[in-house]
């Protein structure tokens, strides 16, 4: 057994077999420090903090548990092939680190917790799902110094910054969309970071609050007390904020009273699970949310998704044009990565964004009120100089920061399909 974990196992089985071969949950809360489970854990949470890991999975399969980590938004299995003897063990070490109920086994339970690991901060975000096989957890990691970052560090060019900065001051809604794991918390906290003075009163809505901003007033959404977005916003409305930030837009009622605080004269900032800036506009109209509210209180949508970095130790040029078609892009010479040490085999280290951003321009609002076609609309998007995604993705591949087929395999979808 590799990683050491070979030895903390075997010491963990042998005081399983003292306690008469059946791990006591109630043994498991009382463990020190120098207990090969506690030992376990914090290896496990080590190695995956270690890999740069945004997320640590353990699971019970067949006659094992198996752990894996999500590095640069892809799953890798951990060479760590735990007994699953050990697995109610485990899954107690963590719920008891993360403040849980270690004697509940029906329901979904939540946590978390906060350690320094190389002298950072790591806030750990812990969910645990009853499963057939037994507990399923995941355990979540923010690095403060990753996420916060600055408003310039989110990957714009000098004009696609300059637009977003416009539409960030509009004193309107602006609406971060994409799926889920795309950066939008990193891209909201960044704009948050930025309007951040003493000139501005800040009321942000979360579920939950990822991290603790000073200066801003952050609430803690709470549906078993009544505590939602929407009543938390009706709340923010009374507050007299100049700026409001809505964690997401979850059903009609948030939808309405975003619009309603955009009215208002308030800043709004929120997301949306949308793949483009166009299907944000439809989701508000399927929510109840006229056009005209739309035209008037939208000041942009920026859609974004994350994609991994070619590695810088690795990368050399290549003629894509052989492999993609070409249509109306020209791909040239771009960058493929050959794997290494440095990013263990893989070709890639790190992520990093690709937006589109669509400004509600005088233009744009009309086209939207006279009902235009989804294909007329991003016509005139492309006439307006707006970037897609996937024009975006191409330009980041042709400056060596990423590859075309990563920009395809997230996006799924080619240069030639449409993108909406």
């Amino acid at each position: 057994m590799d990683n050491g974990y070979g030895r903390l196992i075997q010491q963990a089985m042998i005081n399983i077999r003292y306690k008469g071969g059946r791990v006591q949950e109630q043994d498991t809360a009382i463990s020190t420090d120098d207990d090969p489970v506690v030992q376990l854990a914090d290896g496990l949470m080590e190695q995956a903090l270690t890999a740069g890991a945004s997320d640590l999975h353990i699971e019970s399969v067949a006659d094992a548990t198996r752990c894996r980590i999500r590095v640069d938004g892809q799953l890798i299995l951990m060479d760590a092939d735990i007994p699953v003897k050990l697995h109610n063990a485990i899954i107690s070490r963590f719920k008891l680190m993360c403040g849980m109920d270690i004697a509940e086994h029906r329901i979904p339970q939540d946590g978390r917790t906060s350690f320094f690991f190389n002298g950072t901060r790591i806030d750990v975000r812990a969910s645990v799902l009853p499963v057939f096989t037994g507990e399923k957890l995941v355990l979540r990691f923010f690095n403060a110094a990753v996420m916060l970052r600055d408003i310039t560090e989110l990957g714009f060019s000098e004009t696609e910054l300059e637009t977003f900065r416009s539409i960030c001051m509009s004193r309107k809604a602006v609406i971060i969309s994409g799926p889920v794991n795309s950066g939008k918390t990193t891209t909201l906290y960044a704009v948050l970071k930025q309007m951040n003075d003493r000139k501005n009163c800040i009321v942000t809505i979360e579920d939950p609050v990822e991290y603790q901003l000073q200066g801003i007033s952050q609430v803690q959404v709470n549906d078993k007390a009544g505590l939602t977005y929407a009543s938390g916003l009706r709340a923010c409305l009374r507050q007299d904020s100049d700026i409001i930030m809505v964690g997401e837009i979850r059903d009609e009622v948030t939808a309405g009273l975003v619009v309603r605080a955009a009215l208002t004269g308030h800043s709004v900032y929120t997301t949306l699970h949308t793949g483009t800036s166009l299907e944000a506009v439809r989701r508000l109209m399927d929510m109840g949310v006229s056009m005209d509210n739309i035209t008037a209180t939208i000041g942009g949508v920026v859609a974004q998704r994350l994609v991994r970095r070619v590695c810088p130790h690795c990368r050399g040029p290549v003629d894509s044009g052989a492999r993609e078609p070409r249509g109306i892009y020209s791909l040239g010479t771009v960058t493929e990565p050959d794997g290494c040490d440095m990013c263990a085999g893989t070709g890639y280290l790190g992520r990093l964004a690709i937006h589109e951003i669509m400004p509600m321009t005088a233009e744009l609002r009309k086209a939207l009120l006279d009902g235009l076609s989804e294909s007329d609309l991003a016509s005139l998007m492309v006439r307006m100089g707006i970037k897609s995604l996937w024009d975006d993705g191409i330009e980041k591949a042709e400056q060596g920061l990423t590859d075309i087929r990563e920009v395809r395999r997230v996006l799924g979808y080619g240069p030639d399909q449409r993108r909406f």
